[in-house]
């Protein structure tokens, strides 16, 4: 048998200040060529989608960490300057 865990299980609701720290601290722990495959592969998978939903993309990838939102908008053609103006999702509150 596998490995057996006993406790309570509760759910409850998180607050959470930033959507997106996380992930940003998680890209720059990568090392480099873990970097350029991520990149490389959110590229490749998100330039089949339309340019609004590229755009919205990018625009996370620079709300987790600058580098990535570059580089993966650089590979789509894509500047800050085109997302800078985006709105947050109704469903966000940054912080």
């Amino acid at each position: 048998m596998g490995l057996e865990i006993s406790g309570r299980l509760t759910r409850k609701r998180i607050s959470r200040t930033n959507d997106y720290e996380q992930a940003g601290q998680r890209y720059q722990l990568m090392e480099q060529w873990e970097k350029d495959d991520r990149v490389a592969n959110f590229v490749t998978n998100i330039s089949e989608a339309t340019r609004e939903v590229q755009e919205r993309m990018v625009w996370h990838f620079f709300m987790c960490d600058d580098e990535l939102g570059l580089r993966v908008g650089e590979g789509l053609g894509i500047s800050v300057d085109d997302v800078r103006d985006l709105e947050p999702l109704k469903s966000q509150t940054l912080s």
